[in-house]
């Protein structure tokens, strides 16, 4: 058992040097491999807490995803984190589509390919770099990947189309 085997595809599974990858892995507890938890290793009897390991380090996980997209799954698309509660999210082949309760809101979304297009209630939104104003900005990662940053105000519905 070591940290960070909770989840196998995580980033903390990942070798390098030390730092926020390596970080991670502690947000795990010392999952096993079944996903039970324990606290301190297994340096003594009855060591596992839990089954489910209080589903903490899921959430740190998360967390960490949305402040550092590069930790996201690659050559997937996954909408990281908003500003306001999500009520509605739903991936397709080339899109992603979305719901906020808030129509000023902001969001993180690590993609599989270039914004085509992206809109917030039907209007297009443009690339911008103030991140104040309605508007997009898109970070090229290695691989093909992209990092998408969502501004939108009076707005609670937005597309993404994707340029496959």
């Amino acid at each position: 058992m070591r940290p960070g085997v909770a989840n196998r595809t995580s980033p903390a599974n990942r070798t390098g040097p030390p730092g926020p990858f390596s970080s991670s892995n502690y947000a795990t507890y010392f999952a096993d491999d079944a996903g039970r938890i324990a606290c301190c290793g297994l340096d003594y009897a009855d060591s596992y807490w839990f089954d489910d390991g209080y589903a903490d380090h899921i959430r740190h996980y998360l967390w960490a995803m949305a402040a550092i997209p590069e930790f996201a799954p690659t050559r997937e698309n996954h909408l990281l984190r908003s500003s306001s509660v999500v009520t509605h999210v739903s991936y397709g082949r080339n899109k992603i589509q979305y719901k906020t309760f808030d129509p000023d809101a902001g969001e993180v979304l690590r993609l599989a390919a270039a914004p085509a297009q992206i809109t917030a209630d039907a209007k297009p939104l443009p690339r911008s770099d103030d991140p104040t104003k309605a508007g997009f900005t898109a970070r090229p990662l290695p691989g093909g990947d992209w990092i998408v940053r969502i501004r939108h105000h009076a707005a609670r519905e937005i597309n993404v189309n994707l340029s496959h």
